[in-house]
């Protein structure tokens, strides 16, 4: 564990920034190809109920689309007009100015609260989000919960907030964003002081940058620290798992350390260490992952650093991979990878590198988070070559509410770890979330743009019979 965490310093009070007051100001006007929108959302609202899976599936294929027969044929249909309104000229745009009028005009908000409920969104409650719950794990399909806000203004604020969704869930895993532990000037602060060192990616494992910091900072990365140790142990009591989630590029060398030097604080109580899960199969993973976006460039690289400081620990290593969620910061820091074909291949080569390492006895566990069906194949035959059950603690798969469940549903039915991510929260929270999902959708490097045409298909076959 480093300096910092092992000396305390004097105490010094931190001042929190004021949460923003936004000026109710005037409604916003719907404009009417605005308004036509919203009708069709609403009209396309997926039902609340929730089909139990019939599929026969092998346990040795895997058809990323059988899935699709299981979805009822208007819940399709509304998903496939979706799905291909947003790939038309100007429909993404057009749906984010909708979700922008959501945040101040109450009449958006409920049209779009109501098309949202069941795609993205289970509800306004926590109570609903578990009904929801409940009904995804009839299918053999677990549950991410959130309470989808975008911005945490109060550090303090946010991370009680985090807590008591922690105790709450009833085990449910639960991402988090490090500005709901960390304060922002403190990550960047000491973001900076990573990108100066001649190896930014291995300065990341050097614990001691954090006393070159500010004495406020310094106090600020401890309190970090401290607040995510406690909500992974929170998680751990809890039967769930806590994940990190990933910051704009510029923060992210930050984010790392926060998540290192969690391990490390971790590692050093040895009463209530992170321990080695492997040779614990009740357990369902580590209580804490990382995020890796593959689309940055060196991100193999920096995976591979941390599961070996992981490894030197003594501790439980998990990773969270996607492929990304800041693409035009990411490219205009020039840190992008020069295509879509090159963030794929290193995505499927670092779940491969994870899933190795994981036969070789190493304690290790990766979290898939992606919509690439393509990938979730190429994971599942790597598994399957490494003689690693489906079902295995080690690998597990994720993907939004409503977005591919047909590639959902097919990975439980094969006996995969799969899971859905499931928002609570009022609409005018919930629609910066969604609008950014949604223009990561659009991007190639965003949810497979060949949904669309799946849906079609099916519903199609079930025309002709």
């Amino acid at each position: 564990c480093h300096s910092v965490l092992r000396t305390r310093g004097q105490r010094r009070a931190l001042t929190q920034p004021k949460r923003s007051s936004r000026p109710p100001g005037p409604t916003r006007p719907i404009t009417a190809l605005g308004s036509h929108v919203i009708a069709i959302l609403a009209m396309l609202r997926t039902p609340a109920s929730l089909r139990r899976l019939s599929l026969a599936v092998s346990t040795k294929s895997f058809d990323p689309q059988a899935g699709l027969a299981s979805v009822g044929t208007g819940a399709l249909l509304r998903s496939a007009t979706v799905m291909s309104a947003l790939r038309l000229p100007g429909g993404t745009a057009i749906a984010q100015s909708t979700l922008q009028a959501a945040t101040t005009s109450s009449v958006a908000a409920s049209l779009v609260g109501a098309a949202a409920e069941g795609r993205f969104v289970g509800g306004a409650t926590l109570d609903d989000a578990k009904r929801t719950a409940a009904a995804l794990a009839e299918n053999g399909i677990a549950t991410i919960v959130d309470h989808g806000v975008e911005e945490a203004d109060d550090v303090q604020l946010e991370l009680a907030r985090k807590r008591q969704l922690v105790a709450a869930a009833d085990g449910l895993a639960v991402p988090i964003k490090p500005t709901a532990v960390a304060d922002g000037a403190m990550l960047r602060a000491l973001a900076d002081l990573i990108q100066q060192a001649p190896e930014p990616d291995a300065a990341r494992l050097d614990g001691e940058l954090v006393t070159q910091l500010s004495e406020e900072h310094q106090k600020s990365f401890e309190d970090a620290v401290e607040g995510l140790v406690r909500l992974a142990r929170d998680a751990e009591a809890a039967g769930g798992a806590l994940l990190l989630d990933a910051e704009m590029t510029d923060l992210q060398p930050a984010v790392d350390r926060l998540f290192l030097s969690a391990l490390e604080a971790w590692a050093a109580d040895s009463e209530k260490a992170f321990a080695t899960y492997a040779h614990r199969p009740a357990r369902p993973g580590p209580p804490l992952y990382n995020t890796y976006q593959c689309y940055l460039s060196g991100s193999e690289a920096r995976l591979a650093l941390d599961a070996a400081a992981a490894k030197d620990l003594g501790v439980a290593f998990g990773a969270k991979l996607v492929r990304g969620a800041y693409v035009a910061e990411a490219r205009a820091a020039g840190r992008l990878r020069g295509s879509k074909a090159e963030t794929d291949a290193a995505y499927d080569a670092a779940v491969a590198s994870l899933l190795e390492a994981a036969a070789a006895g190493d304690d290790v566990y990766a979290f898939l988070c992606t919509h690439n069906a393509a990938s979730c194949e190429k994971a599942l035959s790597k598994a399957d070559a490494l003689h690693l059950e489906r079902g295995d603690d080690r690998l597990k798969f994720a993907q939004i509410l409503g977005l591919c469940d047909g590639l959902t549903r097919s990975l439980a039915a094969a006996g995969c770890r799969a899971h859905k991510l499931v928002l609570f929260g009022e609409t005018r929270d919930l629609a910066p979330w969604i609008a950014r999902r949604i223009s990561e959708n659009a991007d190639a490097l965003g949810a497979p743009a060949a949904e669309a045409p799946a849906l079609w298909r099916e519903l199609a076959r079930r025309v002709v019979g």
